[in-house]
């Protein structure tokens, strides 16, 4: 029984032998070229689609990672800016401290000029009132500024009280000069409401946008800030002409100001 199982696993054997010989030499001799080339293109259609669908899928994936990570770059983006922003603020402010700083020591001797800071307590559109009056030295005539701005000039006092004229009263004449220039002339109210830089002369170089400051002679402090030049006014065959001037200082919203006398050798 035995002899007869193996005889019949070696008769299997040879015919599979003999199986693949034949189909190899079928093939060697071209028999299956156009099955193989059939199976070879749906291999490789499957290949393509295979791609096709590994893009669909890690397309989205892909997608998600890049906006999470955008996400954080932008975040960090605009922590920077921020950052940026704090420090153009910082060097914005030093700027501006430095050009105050500048200016003061354009006064001269800054020790003879004695400055107050005085609480304002009642405004309207062309007088303060504030606390402090020959308590603390006041005296009408003296320069009230806001900042390096040019407010007003006190005009009356009692004895722990001051009424402030405001530039643009009709009441306040300031000797003025152009920054830069040689340029003089008064700032006055025009009648209308209106800030101006009159008695200039005409061949005196005005221009938009120049500086208009104290000139001191009138007893202010010098060089405090009045506005900036708008529109010239005045025909070339006259003597002087004017100019509108755009103010840097309201009537409204102050808190604190300051009184500035001249100190002893000054007069006021």
């Amino acid at each position: 029984m035995g002899n007869k199982v193996e005889s019949q696993a070696v008769s299997k054997n040879l015919i599979l032998v003999a199986v693949c010989v034949l189909l190899m030499g079928l093939d060697g001799l071209g028999v299956f070229a156009g099955v193989k080339r059939v199976i070879e293109r749906q291999m490789v259609r499957v290949q393509e689609w295979g791609s096709v669908v590994t893009k669909v899928v890690s397309t989205p994936v892909s997608l998600v990672g890049f906006y999470r990570s955008g996400l954080a770059r932008l975040a960090e983006m605009e922590q920077r800016l921020a950052e940026n922003a704090v420090v153009q603020v910082e060097v914005d402010e030093l700027r501006e401290e430095n050009k105050m700083l500048r200016r003061m020591l354009e006064i001269g001797n800054v020790a003879e000029w004695e400055m107050y800071p005085v609480k304002v307590v009642g405004q309207s559109s062309q007088l303060l009132v504030v606390v402090g009056g020959r308590n603390l030295g006041l005296s009408e005539g003296m320069s009230v500024v806001d900042g390096e701005v040019l407010v007003g000039v006190v005009s009356k006092v009692s004895e722990a009280v001051s009424w402030v004229r405001l530039l643009g009263d009709q009441q306040v004449q300031v000797a003025a000069l152009v920054v830069g220039k040689s340029t003089r002339g008064v700032v006055v109210n025009d009648g209308v409401g209106d800030l101006v830089l009159d008695q200039v002369l005409q061949g005196d170089r005005l221009a938009m946008g120049d500086v208009v400051i104290s000139a001191g002679t009138d007893g202010l402090m010098p060089n405090l800030i009045i506005g900036t030049v708008g529109e010239i006014e005045g025909e070339a065959s006259s003597v002087y002409k004017r100019a509108k001037l755009r103010r840097l200082s309201g009537a409204e919203g102050y808190d604190v100001v300051m009184v500035i006398r001249a100190g002893d050798g000054r007069g006021r």
